[in-house]
């Protein structure tokens, strides 16, 4: 490392992550889920279906999975999410279902809703549905989830830049020269309805992320910056059953780097890093 003083160049490197369930909301999701990241063997992880535990459930409401009847061969939905179009291999109205039903499904990033009129065609069944809580189907039970991300994700950091930028023929940049980073994964989920309430939900992810890089910055005179880059963006589709209603989400996690610099002139730095790391989060 060579340079003039300033406060030593910095960076840090943040997990962010968030859960969306499609059924367990009021409202419906607004899109469904993306397709599986790739693992580190290059297979396709479109879905992980969770273990659960479930205690003591009664629904309130008359179910109906269509995806699940032997004439079924395709469902498509709006945009809206509020309009499913059924094609099935026999007489549509011989299926068990009628209006004030809740009707559910993992198809296209899953779907929950009381069904409010129907259409009959020659082959297809027309279902207009409302959303309707989870909670409010199931009534009364609990639940323990564990979703296992089995999958590897791998991050070649080698070669990206984080910062660069040209102030009147004074270059100044930063990035990794090589490296990786790797991330491994286990969500938990408990949850407690009673009355056709959510009483409790409490949520855990357990990460382990392996670093290893080269990082520099260099810079041909004074300079200050700080600036935070996605590095990587995971989506990874799970569903899991409680009181036989299908629960359908997706765990979302976003790597950062976060670079900071500031030198009242020359600098040109490289250092290495390596870190084996566990976090808990949630809780």
């Amino acid at each position: 490392m060579v340079g003039s003083h300033g406060s030593a160049p910095r960076l840090v490197v943040l997990l962010l992550w968030s859960l969306l369930m499609s059924s367990c909301a009021a409202d419906f999701a607004p899109h469904g889920l993306g397709p599986g990241v790739q693992d580190s063997d290059g297979d396709s992880a479109a879905g992980t279906e969770a273990a659960t535990d479930e205690q003591g459930a009664s629904l309130a409401y008359h179910l109906v999975e269509l995806e699940e009847d032997p004439c079924y061969e395709s469902v498509v939905i709006s945009d809206m999410r509020d309009r499913l179009v059924f094609s099935v291999a026999c007489d549509p109205t011989s299926l068990d279902i009628e209006v004030g039903d809740v009707l559910v499904g993992v198809a296209h990033g899953g779907y929950l809703g009381r069904v409010v009129s129907l259409e009959f065609g020659d082959d297809t069944l027309t279902c207009y549905i409302e959303p309707v809580p989870l909670a409010e189907v199931v009534g009364d039970g609990s639940f323990s989830a564990e979703v296992a991300v089995n999958h590897r994700a791998i991050v070649d950091v080698s070669g990206r830049s984080l910062y660069r930028e040209d102030f009147g023929g004074m270059l100044v940049e930063s990035g990794f020269r090589s490296g990786s980073i790797v991330a491994r994964g286990k969500l938990h989920m408990d949850g407690d309805i009673s009355g056709g309430r959510l009483q409790m939900f409490e949520t855990i992810l357990e990460t382990d992320l392996n670093v290893d890089f080269e990082y520099y910055v260099a810079a041909s005179g004074g300079h200050s910056f700080q600036k935070t880059t996605t590095l990587e963006t995971f989506s990874i589709p799970f569903a899991f059953y409680v009181s036989g209603v299908p629960v359908v989400g997706r765990l979302e996690i976003a790597l950062l780097a976060r670079a900071r610099s500031s030198a009242p002139g020359y600098i040109d730095l490289s250092t290495g890093y390596h870190s084996a790391s566990e976090y808990r989060l949630g809780g």
